[in-house]
């Protein structure tokens, strides 16, 4: 449901630019262009909202790169194979009645009389690839594309085993890309992939853990955490709560408590915030350790930091001015959760501390539980999926969050 949110934001936007009557390419290339362009948009709304990414990112040794074009390039290779190998496939299955095997030697027959190749693994030399990707990267500076960002593009998407390899020997425990990471091979002179499984690969977690898991000691990764409290912390005052980022209290007599990431006050009503940052988690395992480490640590924080807020809510007249607070605190509500990028153990208490992800709490602080339906489409009732139909309090956003209900009666 929140890959279909995304890409319900997208379209969105896709209607808002209105570029309906904008030519994607060759006409008979149009369609799978412009889905193409809408799902690379798709995944560069979550990756600046959620993970904090900016405008552009550095993919290879210092070379940055429009994030837009690289996650478009991904989106257009599989548009590519997706047309020419799938589509064709399914044409040549239904005129053989079912027979798969025959299908599939009538695509590779068909493909050699166009002189294409059509076979479960395609290759060309990184140079030759470039350059025809090279219109991809065309801009108002490039307006004939840029044979170096077109470079730097396929080396964020490309796996050197041998590299990889080389590595592993000198640190055995570093992360080791898994195909949908990175799914251009790269062995010897050639790059290779594999049409079948990049055109059904989910481009997203690609995206997220080939930067996140794979880049995980990228120099961008400190700005990216800062920025994700920032956005997450706009959001907030989008519903006028007060908001203060990056708040130090005074240390504890038994404690340090540390950095508090986000601290919103509303209607007698404060949220404490501890925001985590992670990749996407595919096994059991993962998502276990991921719990019993991560997870535990930021409720162990969390328990110092709640004590610190509600001494510091006593003493700090300046936090109390920042956050708008007068009179008496003994009445105030506090909230203490971890929220996080990742959406393992949503709405499990942790330690007593409520996990929530922040793509769950992004959905809720912009009310648009309507996008987590099926396909947008121009007459459905928005109006009648209002989380907050007698308008926004933090008594009843905090109802919201706390009981899960933002996920009661959502069917797939």
């Amino acid at each position: 449901m929140l890959q279909q949110y995304w890409f319900n934001r997208s379209l969105v936007e896709y209607a808002a630019l209105k570029l309906d009557d904008t030519p994607f390419g060759t006409p008979e290339n149009d369609a799978g262009n412009r889905e193409a362009y809408i799902k690379a948009n798709q995944v560069y709304l979550k990756l600046y909202e959620i993970y904090g990414f900016s405008d552009d990112i550095e993919v290879n040794k210092g070379t940055r790169v429009d994030l837009f074009k690289v996650l478009h390039s991904l989106a257009l290779m599989t548009a590519f194979f997706k047309t020419c190998y799938i589509d064709q496939f399914i044409d040549y299955y239904h005129q053989t009645t079912g027979n798969w095997l025959n299908a599939l030697g009538q695509l590779l027959i068909a493909g050699i009389a166009e002189g294409e190749n059509r076979f479960p693994l395609t290759w060309a030399e990184p140079a030759e690839k470039a350059e025809r990707i090279k219109s991809w990267t065309v801009s108002d500076t490039h307006p004939k594309g840029d044979i170096k960002a077109a470079e730097a593009i396929l080396s964020f998407w490309t796996n050197d085993l041998y590299s990889v390899a080389v590595r592993l020997k000198k640190h055995p425990s570093m992360p080791v890309p898994e195909f949908h990471e990175r799914p251009i091979l790269q062995l010897g002179s050639y790059g290779f992939q594999l049409p079948w499984l990049m055109a059904l690969q989910n481009n997203a977690t690609a995206a997220v853990n080939n930067l996140r898991r794979i880049g995980c000691r990228r120099i961008d990764r400190n700005d990216e955490t800062h920025r994700i409290e920032h956005r997450l912390g706009e959001l907030f005052k989008s519903k006028s709560f007060n908001v203060v980022i990056g708040y130090n209290p005074p240390k504890l007599l038994d404690a340090d408590p540390g950095e508090m990431d986000l601290i919103c006050h509303l209607e007698r009503h404060i949220f404490l915030i501890e925001v985590k940052s992670t990749y996407i988690r595919k096994t059991l395992q993962d998502a276990w350790i991921y719990y019993t480490t991560t997870l535990r640590k930021a409720a162990r924080q969390l328990r110092r930091k709640r004590k610190a807020l509600l001494s510091a809510i006593e003493e700090d007249g300046e936090l109390r001015a920042n956050l708008c607070i007068s009179g008496q605190a003994k009445d105030i509500v506090l909230h203490s959760w971890i929220v996080d990028t990742s959406i393992e153990y949503d709405q499990t208490l942790i330690d007593g501390f409520l996990k929530v992800s922040l793509e769950g709490l992004t959905v809720i602080l912009r009310n648009e539980r309507y996008l987590l339906r099926n396909l947008l489409h121009e007459n459905d009732n928005h109006s009648r999926d209002d989380l907050f139909e007698h308008g926004f309090s933090a008594k009843h956003f905090a109802e919201i969050v706390e009981e899960g209900s933002l996920w009661f009666g959502l069917e797939r």
